[in-house]
């Protein structure tokens, strides 16, 4: 997402080749324009999709990808899980003809290139590189495939005796066992941990916090401080912005499970679901307050334009007592100007109104800090 601010600030040269695979920067990212205008410099754009999206009018070359159901690959764990873990991914139907894994591609690549990506990678299939990964996990004797729950007493008894829950001879054991359950993973690590210093599993944002939370600033005169006073919490001073008026709100995008990336907005199935607890669907809508509703005049199922310094949408409300009064929440997922028959043009996109304001823990681009402006749309 900072790529193009970055380019744009001389921190990093423009590349003379730029590959893109399986995500969105046009559509999911804050700084749209921004990535609009640097695609459009680079001489060579290579996008890897399963679909077109709206990335793919900027790309020199678009590049067939199979769907996750097509194709062999490994999912890793999330990085604050205790202990390590993977996931295997096993092609349920043959892929249409055309369509390359992006491991297929690089390997090819990397063979042009005469760079040897894994040992005796040359000629092979990614399926094959998954399979050689778990290879060199079976040696190492660490860990087993997925079983049933049991103790975490119970597997300290049996790594000191030396013992596994499960038995192979073989690798060929081993990668059956690993196909039925449906990955692989080493909880025996978790009672080894030192909780006490918890190192090895701390989020990346503490360090950044603890930071921020030991810097002092002077509060405000108005707040009855003492001249010279200090406070911890510079961060919440200037990092929290509020509605300051009867049509000012907090904007907060949210993701459904129906369609949590924006990529389903393609399938009809996905958008007959994508609306289903709020009954609106094949649309975005906007969640407000019964208090705030009543004060701007607004009942269910009345138009409203949410304007922001970015840009504006036009959307049904939604009023519910589940949002606070200051937040204005609108789901993301819908609005692309590329997505297929199905998915162009329908409903908007709130991340398109959002400031690109960064986030001052992360550094990722803050969801929860844009202003917005309500007004009511006379029909």
């Amino acid at each position: 997402e900072q790529l193009p601010d970055l380019a744009a600030a001389g921190k990093i040269p423009d590349p003379e080749m730029l590959l893109i695979a399986q995500v969105n920067p046009v559509f999911q990212s804050a700084n749209q324009q921004e990535w609009r205008d640097w695609l459009s410099r680079i001489p060579l754009v290579v996008q890897f999709a399963t679909l077109l999206d709206d990335t793919s009018p900027y790309a020199d070359i678009v590049l067939p990808l199979p769907t996750y159901l097509e194709q062999w690959d490994l999912t890793l764990a999330p990085h604050n899980l205790p202990f390590s873990q993977l996931g295997l991914q096993q092609p349920i139907v043959p892929p249409l003809p055309g369509a390359r894994p992006l491991g297929d591609v690089l390997l090819r690549l990397g063979k042009e290139a005469g760079i040897d990506l894994f040992p005796g990678s040359n000629g092979k299939s990614y399926g094959e590189y998954v399979q050689g990964r778990m290879k060199q996990i079976f040696a190492s004797g660490q860990g087993t495939p997925y079983f049933e729950a049991v103790s975490l007493e119970f597997l300290e008894d049996l790594r000191k005796r030396g013992w596994q829950v499960y038995s192979y001879p073989a690798f060929a054991d081993f990668w059956r066992l690993l196909r039925e359950k449906g990955g692989w993973w080493d909880p025996g690590e978790y009672p080894a941990v030192d909780w006490k210093k918890k190192k090895k599993f701390h989020f990346p944002t503490v360090p950044r916090l603890t930071t921020l939370l030991a810097e002092t600033t002077i509060p405000r005169s108005q707040e009855g401080g003492e001249k010279g006073a200090r406070t911890p919490n510079r961060w919440m001073e200037e990092g929290i912005r509020r509605p300051d008026g009867p049509d000012s709100f907090l904007l907060v995008p949210f993701t459904t499970l129906m369609n949590m990336t924006g990529d389903g907005a393609s399938q009809p199935l996905l958008q007959e679901m994508f609306g289903l607890h709020s009954r609106l669907y094949w649309k975005t809508w906007a969640e407000m307050h019964p208090e705030r509703a009543a004060r701007l005049g607004l009942e269910e199922g009345d138009l409203i334009r949410v304007v922001s310094g970015k840009g504006a949408m036009r959307l049904p409300v939604r009023v519910v007592p589940t949002v606070l009064p200051e937040i204005l929440s609108v789901p993301f997922g819908q609005g692309h100007a590329e997505s297929g028959r199905n998915g162009k043009m329908i409903g908007a996109n709130p991340i398109a109104v959002l400031e690109h304001r960064a986030d001052p823990l992360s550094g990722h681009t803050s969801w929860h800090s844009t202003l917005v402006r309500v007004e009511k749309i006379k029909r």
